[in-house]
């Protein structure tokens, strides 16, 4: 009968000699290190304990064979190599005459990767956070710098070098607003924002933009399938996606190679494609991002999107990228395949579903007819951003009312909310923000026209304005947000 129980006892249990020698081991313990129970058995555990705990067994062993119970953590190495992270009860026990020490294990590989994901995740709001607030002082500077570049590209009479030099510090301010976005994506998880679009677009954009961070032996080969059925998902994270993928490959190439980037349609009804049976059957695109690298180990493919996932050797196979990217797939209902042959290059499949809706191509620039003259109230703590906005408003025909203060600004309001047609408010602010800033507004006249700017991720959806303007803008961004809202009856809109 114990014979029994200790076969099927649900925890790994070890018998061991004095010396460290294994004499016995039930059926669970064999399975959690992947050993038959004759190739366990005769085993000094200091073999099957990863190299940095091997001093501390030594010493834990002396423990208990002076009569001390010891309850721990450790880790032990699988007959393939793989760790395993296990808590331990032991114990000495005098059987026969003989001082033997029994060993209660619990497989605790999961819990613990579970744990270091949420601390991951902890950390990483806190970071976004800190970003959040660095990155709104930023969008600030920004916006400065692009709008008296399109005030000063506006000038006619600039001399040709000069227009060239203004224009480059337009385009870099550009990339550097396009940076700041990648960096706040990375440091939290913005809102879902999904839209019909072309893949290939976004992958010719995100290769311009990483381009230089790929050293001059690596090069991309682009198979683009055109024309292109539209998928549904949100565009900064599958450029999140991309650059993850790319990067991914580069690294796998320190000494050069290629990188091949092809897109495809593909209609999955049954498996005779080869595809893996947990895709379900529909019409996808196909995405598959390879390059010419070392390859990846057979051991090592199913961990590969594991964060921080390293060999048993202690090489980091992943960082958090492609945990990264398996996230922005499955977010958007599709799949990921890993195809890799060690020595052989690495091929990641991506399939997402099509788009069932038909999608018309819209213009992103509209010419608005405006009937004015309006007067436009504009309150921000940035005196430059405040300045811009009034001289951009008056050379374009408004009447115009500037505060720094959104107290004073709402006292004005209260006063003369009748000859005042639209509101344009920032939303982070001292004293009183925007948020509270609007809804007084509306306690004073609900139908007012508001114009919100923000350079965080904050969700203002429902805070029922007319129009928004994402930091950094330029001048001419804002003039035309206003002519548009003066001229449509009322929407409401969000960031």
């Amino acid at each position: 009968m114990f014979k029994t129980i200790f076969e099927n006892a649900g925890t790994g249990i070890m018998i061991m000699d004095s010396s460290g020698v294994i004499i016995e081991a039930n059926r669970k313990a064999c399975e959690m290190h992947g050993y038959n129970r004759d190739d366990l058995i005769g085993l000094n555990i200091d073999n099957i304990e990863t190299e940095k705990n091997r001093k501390i067994f030594r010493e834990r062993m002396s423990r208990l064979l002076k009569g001390e119970a010891m309850f721990f953590e450790t880790e032990h190495l699988r007959k393939d190599g793989a760790k395993i992270s296990l808590e331990v009860s032991s114990n000495a026990v005098e059987i026969d005459g003989r001082l033997l020490i029994q060993s209660f294990q619990q497989d605790i590989t999961n819990r613990k990767k579970v744990m270091a994901q949420i601390l991951y995740s902890q950390k990483m709001e806190s970071i976004g956070k800190l970003v959040d607030g660095i990155m709104h002082e930023f969008k600030n500077n920004l916006t400065i710098i692009q709008s008296f570049t399109d005030v000063i590209l506006q000038d006619k009479t600039i001399a040709p070098d000069t227009f060239s030099c203004i224009s480059i510090i337009e385009k870099t301010a550009q990339r550097a607003s396009k940076t700041v976005s990648q960096l706040r994506s990375l440091a939290r998880k913005d809102e879902f924002e999904p839209v019909p679009f072309n893949i290939n677009t976004v992958i010719e954009n995100t290769l311009t933009m990483i381009s230089k961070f790929l050293q001059k032996d690596i090069t991309v080969r682009r198979e683009l399938k055109e024309p292109l059925a539209y998928i549904v998902g949100d565009i900064n994270q599958t450029e999140q996606m991309l650059i993850n993928l790319i990067i991914n490959a580069k690294e796998a190439m320190p000494y050069g190679g290629e990188i091949a980037i092809k897109t495809d349609t593909i209609d999955i009804y049954d498996n005779r494609l080869n595809i893996p049976a947990v895709i379900r059957s529909g019409e996808y695109l196909h995405l598959t991002v390879s390059d010419t690298g070392k390859g990846i180990a057979k051991e090592h493919l199913p961990h590969i999107f594991e964060p921080f996932y390293t060999t048993k050797e202690g090489k980091e196979v992943a960082g958090v990228g492609l945990a990264v990217v398996y996230g922005i797939v499955k977010e958007h209902s599709g799949y990921i395949t890993v195809e890799s042959k060690d020595g052989h290059g690495t091929t990641l499949n991506v399939y997402l579903p099509i788009s069932k809706k038909k999608t018309e191509m819209v213009g992103t620039e509209e010419v608005v007819q405006f009937k004015g003259p309006e007067t436009i109230l504009v309150v921000d703590d940035e005196i430059l951003i405040m300045e811009l906005l009034r001289d951009a408003l008056l050379e374009n025909g408004f009447n115009v009312v500037v505060y720094i203060s959104p107290l004073k600004c709402l006292e004005f309001f209260r006063s003369k909310n009748q000859v005042i047609d639209v509101v344009i408010t920032d939303i982070l602010m001292p004293e009183m923000d925007g948020i509270q800033l609007i809804k007084s507004l509306r306690e004073i006249s609900p139908d007012i026209k508001i114009i919100a700017m923000t350079g965080s991720n904050m969700d203002i959806q429902d805070m029922h304005i007319d129009g928004c303007l994402r930091k950094p803008f330029k001048a001419s961004d804002i003039v035309s947000m206003v002519k548009e809202v003066l001229n449509r009856e009322r929407n409401v809109g969000n960031c």
